[in-house]
């Protein structure tokens, strides 16, 4: 199966309180624009999408342009939250307020969280023959699915920078046995569309 991973587009936090309702700023739609004429080339037979507000706006406007196409809105994939810190009273409902720990905690909880969604996609995806699936997350899941196809966990983010540019993409070709083949990543789909792209393998990185 191929994955199409992207991050959604630049948000407009001015003004807004819940730090999980930000919803896409003026470019941040242009992006999400660029993202569905990409869908339709790249034949997408599957949209997944964080129940995140600029990844619900985002994948609204990919449905938009493939509206036949399968849609799950997956909490799974949501953003690092406070949710994820196990109902710890003291904690901050923003990230950027956290300690070292509850960091530490934060983004153990997601990944867990997002390696069981990882599976559930790939076993329907085996049952029901999808060969392209397009994922609409945020940095934190997109960034922990890049290092699980590397061979890594999250304890490999202070050594690896993996993060998606708002609104870019990474292309990845899952095969036999859960291995993972990264074509490519952290590409814009707009205007400057496969300039400024890297590639990462897990011989050059590691395992």
């Amino acid at each position: 199966m191929r994955v199409y991973l992207a991050r959604y587009g630049d948000t407009q936090s001015t003004g807004i309180l819940d730090p999980y309702s930000v919803p896409l700023s003026a470019a941040g739609q242009e992006q999400a624009t660029d993202l569905a004429a990409a869908s339709v080339t790249w034949d997408v037979q599957l949209i997944c999408a964080s129940v995140t507000q600029a990844a619900q706006e985002s994948a609204d406007v990919v449905s938009a342009s493939l509206p036949y196409v399968e849609r799950w809105d997956v909490d799974e994939i949501e953003d690092m939250n406070v949710d994820d810190l196990l109902g710890e009273p003291t904690a901050s409902p923003h990230v950027s307020a956290w300690t070292d720990e509850q960091l530490a905690l934060g983004i153990q909880r997601t990944w867990v969280r997002t390696m069981a969604f990882l599976s559930r996609l790939l076993l329907y995806a085996e049952d029901n023959d999808v060969a392209t699936c397009l994922v609409i997350s945020g940095p934190d899941v997109a960034e922990l699915m890049l290092l699980n196809w590397l061979g890594h966990d999250w304890r490999s983010r202070d050594r690896l920078s993996l993060q998606l540019d708002p609104g870019a993409a990474a292309c990845v070709d899952v095969l036999a046995g859960g291995e993972a083949r990264i074509v490519w990543t952290n590409r814009s789909l707009g205007p400057v569309r496969g300039d400024g792209s890297m590639v990462y393998t897990k011989e050059s990185h590691g395992s």
